[in-house]
C-alpha cells in the first residue's frame, strides 16, 4: 500500500515533485540541487529522458525585486529580507497572488499535457506524432495510440472520504455530505484537499505515463509539444 502523504495548496510546485517521486531530501536542498525546478534524479547512463520531459511541463517560480528563484522557502526568506513583494511567475506572466499563478499553472500544465496525449496528423506528409512518437504507418500510429491510451487510462482521480477512497466524484460527494465532511482528492498515493493541487498532479501524471509508453519508440520528435 502507497504511504499516503497530506498536502496544502500553498506547497504548489513541491506538490508537483511528489507526483513525479522525487524525493524529500531533494525538495529541502531545492536551491543547492535546484530540484524544484529541474527534477534531477539519478540515472545509470546519463541524463534520464523522463526527468527531462518532465523538466519541458510549466513551472511556477517566484520573483522578488529582480532576483528569482524556484523554492518557495527561499523566495519568502528573500522576500523578508528585501521588504519586499513575492511576484509568483508561470511562463511570461507575472502573479501578485499565488492563487492566480495556480490556476494558470494548472490551465496550462493541462492544455499541454492534452495536446501532447492527442495524436496530431499532418496531412502534407501524413507522418502521425502523439507523445512524442511520430510515425508515417497508419498501423504503428494506431499502436502507439494503444499504448499511450493504455497508460494514461491508469492514471486517476480518486475521492477519499473517512477511511473510504471511490473513484466517482458524484459517489464521493454523496459520501461526503452524509459524512459531514468534504472529499479529499488522492492521485498517486498523495493526498490533498486542494482541487488545484489535485489537478496539477492528475496532468503530470498523465504526462509522464504517456512519455514511458513510448520512450522505447524512435523516433522521438517535439517531446515538449
Amino acid at each position: 500500500m502507497k504511504l499516503i502523504r497530506s498536502i496544502t495548496c500553498l506547497s504548489v510546485f513541491c506538490l508537483s515533485l511528489v507526483a513525479v517521486s522525487v524525493s524529500a531530501a531533494d525538495t529541502k536542498t531545492c536551491d543547492s540541487k535546484k530540484a524544484c525546478c529541474s527534477e534531477e534524479s539519478a540515472c545509470s547512463a546519463g541524463s534520464c529522458p523522463v526527468s527531462a520531459a518532465m523538466a519541458s511541463l510549466p513551472k511556477m517560480t517566484y520573483l522578488i525585486g529582480e532576483k528569482s528563484t524556484c523554492c518557495s522557502e527561499s523566495a519568502a526568506a528573500m522576500a523578508k529580507a528585501a521588504d519586499a513583494p513575492i511576484q509568483y511567475v508561470v511562463g511570461e506572466e507575472n502573479f501578485a497572488t499565488q492563487s492566480d499563478a495556480m490556476k494558470t499553472l494548472v490551465s496550462k500544465t493541462e492544455a499541454m499535457v492534452a495536446k501532447f496525449t492527442t495524436p496530431s496528423t499532418c496531412k502534407a506528409s501524413g507522418t502521425t506524432t502523439l507523445a512524442g512518437h511520430a510515425s508515417t504507418c497508419p498501423v504503428d500510429a494506431g499502436q502507439t495510440a494503444k499504448k499511450v491510451n493504455s497508460a494514461v487510462a491508469l492514471v486517476s482521480m480518486k475521492y477519499k472520504v473517512g477511511e473510504e477512497i471511490c473513484s466517482c466524484p458524484i459517489s464521493a460527494k454523496a459520501m461526503a455530505k452524509k459524512a459531514g465532511t468534504t472529499p479529499v482528492f488522492v492521485v498517486d498515493g498523495v493526498e490533498t484537499h486542494c482541487e488545484m493541487s489535485a489537478r496539477l498532479a492528475l496532468a503530470r501524471a498523465k504526462y509522464k505515463a504517456a512519455f514511458q509508453a513510448v520512450a522505447a519508440i524512435t523516433p522521438v520528435v517535439g517531446a515538449t509539444s
